[in-house]
Parts: C-alpha cells; sequence; structure tokens
C-alpha cells in the first residue's frame, strides 16, 4: 500500500472481504463409453437333442400342440435331430433321416420336446432365445400356445397349408426371442410343425437350438463429454 523501494513490501488488509472462489470453465463431464448387458445362458435344447416327431402325413387336429404324444413306432417316432431328407449342404449333419418326402407328398411334419426350468430361473431375469434349422416353414408353440412362425401365412394353419418361402439350403436362422408368459415351472414343451413349399418338396429339414438368457448386468447408453461454460468469482464478507 506504499512504496518501499529496497525493503520489504508492506499491505494493508481489509480482512473483512475476501475472494472465495473464483472459477473459469468448470470442470466437463468426462460422459461414459456405455457397456454391454452381462448375460448368462442356459441350454436348455442343444442341436443333437432328441425329438418326437410325426411324419405320417395323417392330419392331426389343429389343438395337437396342446397334448404331449408318446412314441408308439407307428404315428410317433423319436430321433435325435436335425431330422429330414437332404442331399444338398446343411450347418449340421443329419442325425435322423426321413422318408423321402417326393414318395409321400407329405406337407407338414410334427416334432416335440420337453425342457425343464426351475422355480430360481423363472424368478429371474429370463428369455428365451431360439436358432433353428428349418426347410421350409414351421410354427413354434410351447405349452400349446403358438409363440413364433417362420415362413408361414398368417391366420389359421392346417395339415395342408403351404410354406411361403421355398428354403433350398437351410442354414441357421435367428435369433428369434420367444414369448415367456406360459412357462411353467419343472416340464415344459415345445412343439413344432415343419411345412413344405409345395407337396413334391425333394427335401425336409428340422432342428434348432433353445437357451434361457439371463441378465446379470443391465446395458447402458455411451453418454457424450460435455463441455461446462460456467464462470464466476465469488466474494465473501466475514466480517460485521
Amino acid at each position: 500500500d506504499a512504496p518501499s523501494f529496497g525493503s520489504a513490501n508492506t499491505f494493508a488488509i481489509n480482512p473483512d472481504i475476501v475472494i472465495n472462489e473464483i472459477m473459469y470453465h468448470f470442470r466437463e463431464d468426462p460422459g461414459t463409453q456405455g457397456v454391454e448387458s452381462i448375460l448368462e445362458r442356459v441350454e436348455l435344447i442343444p442341436i443333437g437333442g432328441s425329438w418326437r416327431y410325426n411324419e405320417s402325413g395323417a392330419a392331426l387336429p389343429a389343438d395337437w400342440a396342446i397334448n404331449s404324444h408318446l412314441v408308439d413306432g407307428v404315428d410317433w417316432f423319436s430321433g435325435p435331430a436335425p431330422l429330414g431328407f437332404e442331399f444338398g449342404s446343411l450347418p449340421e449333419p443329419l442325425r435322423t433321416t426321413l422318408v423321402d418326402p417326393v414318395q409321400t407328398s407329405i406337407v407338414s411334419y410334427y416334432f416335440e420336446k420337453e425342457f425343464i426350468l426351475t422355480a430360481a430361473q423363472l424368478a429371474r431375469s429370463l428369455s428365451l432365445e431360439l436358432w433353428h434349422v428349418i426347410d421350409d416353414g414351421a410354427v413354434f408353440s410351447i405349452n400349446g400356445a403358438e409363440v413364433d412362425r417362420f415362413n408361414m401365412p398368417g391366420g389359421p394353419i392346417t395339415p395342408t397349408t403351404l410354406a411361403t418361402t421355398l428354403v433350398r439350403n437351410a442354414d441357421y436362422e435367428g435369433p428369434f426371442d420367444l414369448p415367456i408368459g406360459n412357462l411353467v415351472v419343472g416340464k415344459n414343451r415345445l412343439s413344432v410343425e415343419v411345412h413344405q413349399y409345395n407337396p413334391v418338396d425333394s427335401d425336409i429339414v428340422f432342428g434348432l437350438t433353445l437357451d434361457a438368457v439371463f441378465e446379470l448386468e443391465p446395458s447402458s447408453n455411451p453418454q457424450p463429454i460435455v463441455e461446462r461454460d460456467e464462470e464466476w468469482v465469488e466474494f465473501y464478507n466475514r466480517g460485521t
């Protein structure tokens, strides 16, 4: 507060008013990269699982999927998937060969298999994930209720309903999320009817995998960096 050449400076400090804070461009929000959800998969039906099947060509009732069917060696048989009749390339080798469809002119084939879910699994955040190898179209049901269609028209399906798309070489399709509303603790049944594109198709293929998928940690979306332009000077009166 006064010239002091050659000696120490002198100060007359006002102790009552102070600059408490000066901020220029407040720190940015760094944002986040986001993360994918962490999932756990439990295989319910493997690709090579054994299925009960009907290739008799008999017209099953529209509600056939409500009931399970015993293997009798007449109408119902059993064998590992994939099941079918195919000379072309497939992502999995045929494990059960069906009758040549050209000789039978069968339009609809029927398959069913059980899978087990525990009470603890149903209590968690659960979804069903389906991959399938189908030639040509299919209708899927769980415990008698339809849950999905592939290459099939809308409306009622009969034993003579034809698939809407010709599949020349069946490959894995999916994943498809299936509804879980009618799942029960214990034994559940997946029923599938496979339909030909035309009655004299030269091939028929069926196989699938079904997984229970549980979300262990949810995903989060990435958040951008946000620049802050706030500026301020704060004065504080600590006196009277």
